[in-house]
């Protein structure tokens, strides 16, 4: 904003909704039903130690398919939910595949991309997706501290969010920025995303600037993202 005009490239944000593959749906919404209902349930006795477990199990599944998965209620000793990948090692899920073809075009145009992944520990994404760039012939390198171009996912800080999505867009940089959200449609990420939208339409106008983010177009309220998500789907029906 206080920069004169020209001295920065343009800059633009677009959300790219992705569509799960027939088998991750059928999963997704088993896992979604049966989480949701113990989560009811628990809340119905004041019990809020599920709630945490809930939201980033349906948040983080649907990109870490390639790996069975156990939802446990620590506070409770109890399995919630299992179940095997879904995708093979070579097999590439459908935000990965997005993901593939959106940096596949801007190497074609002699431009470089960053990838975000906010899933860096017992549920690495980033090295599986250096092998799917390195297997399609893209040199690719992980920096673990590193923000983005391509959001993989966004997490719960808006802040964080807001920062890491303009980091390339600084003095210096000479191509227009091009930012995109990626996110399982009907699922806790969409959820998630609009949530996130929302807030940083409120960040941005109580700081004087018009929402212009391409979380916008989600932007369809004042708890932390994490707790309205969780009242979000608590209030779906199965």
């Amino acid at each position: 904003r206080d920069i004169d005009a020209g001295v920065l490239p343009s800059y633009t944000e677009t959300f790219r909704p992705v569509a799960m593959s027939d088998e991750q749906e059928a999963v997704y919404r088993q896992m979604s039903s049966t989480l949701r209902s113990y989560l009811k349930a628990a809340l119905a006795k004041g019990n809020n130690t599920l709630t945490g477990v809930v939201t980033n199990a349906l948040l983080a599944w649907p990109d870490c398919c390639f790996q069975a998965e156990q939802v446990y209620w620590r506070s409770n000793n109890q399995v919630l939910f299992e179940t095997g990948a879904v995708f093979g090692e070579d097999e590439l899920s459908p935000k990965e595949a997005d993901m593939l073809e959106l940096v596949q075009e801007q190497l074609a145009k002699g431009r470089r991309c960053l990838v975000y992944s906010t899933y860096t520990d017992s549920r690495d994404t980033t090295s599986r997706l250096q092998a799917i760039l390195k297997r399609h012939g893209i040199h690719a390198a992980v920096m673990r501290a590193s923000v983005t171009i391509y959001f993989m996912q966004t997490g719960y800080n808006v802040y964080s969010l807001m920062q890491a999505s303009r980091r390339s867009w600084r003095i210096g940089q000479r191509e227009p920025v091009e930012v995109y959200f990626a996110g399982y449609m009907d699922t806790a990420q969409q959820i998630c995303l609009e949530l996130m939208g929302q807030k940083i339409a409120v960040a941005q106008s109580t700081s004087g600037d018009m929402p212009d983010t391409g979380l916008d177009i989600l932007n369809q309220a004042e708890d932390s993202v994490e707790v309205q998500l969780a009242k979000r789907l608590v209030e779906r029906p199965n």
